[in-house]
């Protein structure tokens, strides 16, 4: 239920277990006060790059993601923000600064609370009214260990997702969406907006899903970086994906390397 559009390279990174999250994808705004990312080149080094470029407003915020044909555009109203995309329209509340609440034109609502340390505690997923998933969340030294959803009434034969997270707590964190935890357990990631993030950086993840009736799918996440000394930036961000899932009664074995090239204008 944890819905996300994928972009195509970032597709083949995280397809294995993004394929059964679904649909909107979270996006990235500033990695630092003074930077901003203003552009990705996907799969560096592979056959066929692709460039998504992201364009602000003249208070910071994130007005437009570029990549392919369908660019998601960001409207700010009040406690809402409005993106769409395609024929896809979706809406955040927030309070406090925070995201309380996703809703799309497809029937999707999931509320989210947040614990008195100021951390997502669960997040609930909804579907034309019914319950279909819920989650729960581990936090270990400020950053988020583990994360479990669990199919609900509504959904009585859907699968169980489990992820736990790595860190190096000597490293600061980066907000590339690919390099997050948070893009991987909220309905649709903006740095700053869900309540405390983690702290350390993420050096990997590794993801189970758990059917009714078919094999367990297993993949692992390991992260690579290199860092712009002179402001400190995550220039390279380098995805190692490794696992097996299962698709119509075959076995899939996923061994691949895919490079981020990340490009920002800062203020000073």
């Amino acid at each position: 239920m944890k819905k996300y559009f994928i972009t195509a390279f970032a597709l083949l990174c995280v397809a294995i277990t993004a394929c059964k999250k679904s649909t909107q994808n979270p996006k990235p705004i500033n990695t630092e006060p003074t930077c901003k990312l203003t552009s990705i080149l996907l799969g560096a080094g592979g056959t066929a790059p692709g460039t998504e470029n992201l364009t602000y407003d003249a208070q910071g915020r994130l007005v437009k993601d570029s990549i392919g044909t369908q660019p998601y555009n960001f409207s700010y109203a009040g406690n809402k923000i409005t993106i769409t995309t395609g024929n896809i329209v979706i809406e955040l509340t927030l309070e406090n600064g925070r995201v309380i609440n996703y809703s799309d034109n497809t029937g999707a609502t999931e509320p989210i609370a947040y614990n008195s340390d100021g951390y997502i505690s669960t997040v609930s997923y909804y579907q034309d009214g019914a319950l279909f998933a819920t989650d729960a969340r581990t936090y270990t030294n400020g950053n988020l260990t583990g994360f479990k959803q669990t199919p609900g009434p509504g959904n009585p034969s859907g699968s169980t997702l489990s992820e736990t997270f790595s860190y190096d707590a000597t490293k600061t964190a980066t907000s590339f969406y690919i390099a997050n935890p948070m893009y991987y357990t909220v309905p649709f990631y903006i740095p700053g907006l869900y309540g405390k993030e983690p702290k350390g950086l993420l050096i990997s993840f590794s993801g189970t899903t758990d059917y009714l009736n078919s094999p367990t799918d297993e993949t692992n996440h390991d992260f690579t970086y290199e860092q712009d000394q002179a402001t400190g930036n995550y220039s390279t961000v380098t995805q190692h994906l490794t696992g097996t899932r299962h698709f119509a009664g075959n076995t899939i074995n996923v061994d691949q390397t895919t490079i981020f090239k990340l490009t920002y204008v800062c203020d000073k």
